[in-house]
């Protein structure tokens, strides 16, 4: 769409100003964050419907043009943070500099304006994510060169324009890319059948069960006493609990939460 992509370049036309206003301060002076009549007119494009797809668009070359996006997120950066690689589309540079501008204490003061227009185009983009809120995932947390991956819960969806921001027991990450090399479904500790014992956290304890499904949001399971039927998209156990007659939605693979049945 030429017309929202004019004004979004207006948009980073805007804070680069600001920026260079802000470099231009004397000490002791602060630089509110503003927004700008451009930001308003970007948010009623999109409401009105604009196509934002092609800033989701893989890019096969880079853009050479003093008033692309991609240029003028160089110039803004000062050539610094993650730049432009094959493949990667337009919004997905602009969420990398955005985190990366977040971490320059400098200039964190001018970034809202950037990150209001990174987050209307994620809200706007129609893409369906794999992984539900409160669904237990884990995400690479290692570098290019070197994968580590943790475990934890979906706690928020398009935050600061990135696709997943993740609870682990250690705060919460970012998730760049809704692709398995970032995030996945984990492997389970249980098997169906196994049994097992649960954490009700409710003052009651630990209760024994058997493992009667894992990922339950594939399917509903039913109880041969109720008619109702548990599903929680995202949780990786469903538990029989003999004792109360009932199924249990885990939706954690923890020992906390669940570990196997002492003999």
């Amino acid at each position: 769409n030429t017309q929202l992509g004019y004004w979004v370049t207006r948009c980073l036309v805007n804070f680069q100003q600001e920026l260079v206003s802000r470099m231009q301060l004397e000490e002791g002076e602060v630089v509110r964050c503003q927004r700008y009549g451009e930001e308003s007119i970007v948010d009623a494009l999109l409401e009105a419907g604009a196509d934002v797809s092609a800033f989701f668009e893989p890019l096969i070359d880079y853009p050479y043009h003093m008033l692309s996006v991609l240029t003028l997120l160089e110039d803004i950066s000062g050539g610094y943070g993650p730049g432009f690689e094959t493949g990667m589309s337009l919004h997905e540079v602009m969420r990398a500099k955005l985190l990366w501008f977040k971490q320059q204490e400098h200039i964190l003061g001018c970034v809202c304006g950037f990150q209001g227009i990174v987050e209307s185009l994620a809200s706007k983009s129609n893409i369906k994510l794999r992984f539900d809120m409160g669904s237990w995932v884990e995400c690479n947390v290692g570098c290019q060169h070197h994968h580590e991956w943790m475990s934890g819960v979906v706690t928020g969806h398009w935050i600061d324009g990135q696709p997943y921001t993740v609870a682990l027991d250690e705060g919460s990450v970012y998730v760049p890319n809704d692709e398995d090399k970032f995030i996945r479904r984990p492997a389970l500790r249980f098997q169906v059948g196994d049994r097992v014992e649960c954490n009700l956290h409710k003052g009651n304890g630990w209760v024994p069960g058997i493992v009667a499904a894992q990922w339950p949001d594939d399917g509903t399971i039913k109880t041969d006493t109720d008619d109702e039927a548990f599903s929680a998209k995202g949780a990786p156990y469903a538990i029989l609990l003999p004792e109360e007659r009932q199924f249990m939605i885990l939706g954690v693979d923890q020992d906390s939460c669940i570990r196997a049945l002492s003999e």
